[in-house]
């Protein structure tokens, strides 16, 4: 529905097969979805795929929609992209999809700041002199999390105290 909201010509069949059928069989759905998408990425005159991004996905639990999800990932066009974000792994054929090299991955630690980044971002970015142990301790209470590490720069570019050394 919400590819159809920008694209009108795409998902215009899957949503009625989605309102006509019964709710065990949403195949036919898909495979209209599909076969959209590839008219799509057919037309596309651009090198860049078409990205299609699912946030959230650990809050879909029903087998039957991640068996068709499944299905919808096996056929997706080659000028398509789908980027999910999901708390859990979800239950989808990733290990196949690890194995045809389908798939790319960023976990919690791969978005965390190490030490050297958190002292890179501020020093050089913000201007704020820290010694080691210091920047050290706020990559550790932080966990790297760059919007931590961001919110304290801001409070130590407010504070006189970090500026003058006073801390």
């Amino acid at each position: 529905a919400s590819i159809h909201q920008v694209m009108p010509e795409v998902g215009e069949e899957a949503g009625r097969f989605f309102h006509e059928l019964p709710t065990n069989s949403i195949e036919p759905a898909i495979v209209s979805l599909l076969n959209d998408f590839d008219r799509l990425a057919i037309r596309n005159n651009s090198n860049d795929p078409f990205t299609l991004v699912l946030d959230d996905l650990q809050c879909i639990d029903n087998p039957r929609i991640l068996e068709s999800f499944n299905l919808f990932l096996d056929h997706i066009p080659p000028g398509f992209r789908v980027v999910v974000t999901t708390r859990q792994e979800p239950a989808l054929n990733l290990a196949k999809r690890r194995a045809n090299e389908q798939l790319h991955e960023m976990n919690a630690e791969d978005l965390k700041l190490s030490v050297e980044q958190c002292a890179e971002y501020f020093g050089n970015l913000n201007d704020i002199d820290l010694s080691q142990t210091e920047i050290e301790a706020f990559q550790q209470n932080t966990e790297g999390w760059i919007v931590s590490v961001q919110l304290w720069a801001l409070t130590m570019n407010k504070d006189p105290r970090w500026s003058t050394g006073e801390r």
